[in-house]
């Protein structure tokens, strides 16, 4: 889907649609821990040394994205080079913000996830970033 496109995707999106992913709202803020592993161990043949364990998601950070792709809701664009965005997640304001510009930003999460191996965006989800857009766009979609 290209990027001008997106307006009218989120207008054809029904009630239902949304529900799958706001209903993620409640769970996200009732779960405390988004992934297990990420634990530096010494290596004891050459201490100093250490190796990271591979960090393991919940399954709700799975079906996020999941959600995320059945809805077509990770925009295309060049997220990595997106500059605005690293200042608006630096600030951490999100209310104000239009949901295209807040879809970008959980785009950039995800995109930005597979070079962490799925620590990247449990983080995200454990500093309550993903909690607050997903609540600025539903109070977005709501509004209208």
């Amino acid at each position: 889907m290209e990027l001008e496109n997106i307006p009218d995707h989120l207008e054809k999106l029904s009630d239902e649609d949304w529900g799958k992913l706001f209903a993620l709202i409640p769970i996200i803020e009732s779960t405390e821990v988004f992934s297990t592993g990420g634990e530096l161990i010494e290596d004891k043949n050459n201490p100093g040394d250490y190796t990271v364990t591979h960090e393991f998601c919940v399954p709700l950070v799975d079906d996020f994205v999941d959600i995320m792709n059945e809805l077509d809701l990770i925009i295309p664009f060049a997220w990595s080079r997106w500059d605005h965005g690293n200042g608006i997640f630096e600030k951490g304001e999100y209310k104000d913000l239009d949901t295209i510009t807040l879809l970008k930003l959980l785009t950039a999460f995800i995109r930005a996830d597979h070079f962490s191996y799925g620590a990247g965006l449990a983080s995200r989800f454990q500093d309550r970033t993903i909690e607050k857009i997903l609540k600025a766009i539903k109070e977005n979609i709501e509004s209208k």
